[in-house]
């Protein structure tokens, strides 16, 4: 015996799925989420990989900056993950 709420039954009419989930030992209702979809994700513009040579020279410099751009995140939160560390260092100092 299958109990709707009233938002499964939206669920329903919308044509999102409605699937029991296993929660506590009982089973409950649960819409499906368009964010559980298995959509592909994206394909980075740039791989480190890539074969260079088919690059004009555009867009080897755009290459270059989004490389750059990305070194300077990386290092940012570097930073701000040894700062972290060092603050829960000298918290549990003895």
């Amino acid at each position: 015996m299958e109990h709707l709420t009233c938002a499964n039954e939206q669920a329903k009419l919308c044509g999102n799925d409605v699937r029991p989930a296993r929660f506590s030992g009982r089973y409950r209702e649960e819409t499906m989420s368009f964010l559980d979809d298995d959509r592909p994700t994206p394909k980075p513009k740039f791989a480190i990989d890539d074969d260079l040579s088919l690059l004009s020279l555009e867009e080897l410099e755009e290459r270059i900056a989004a490389f750059k751009a990305e070194i300077k995140r990386n290092e940012e939160d570097l930073e701000r993950k040894r700062k972290s560390l060092s603050a829960a260092d000298s918290v549990f100092k003895i």
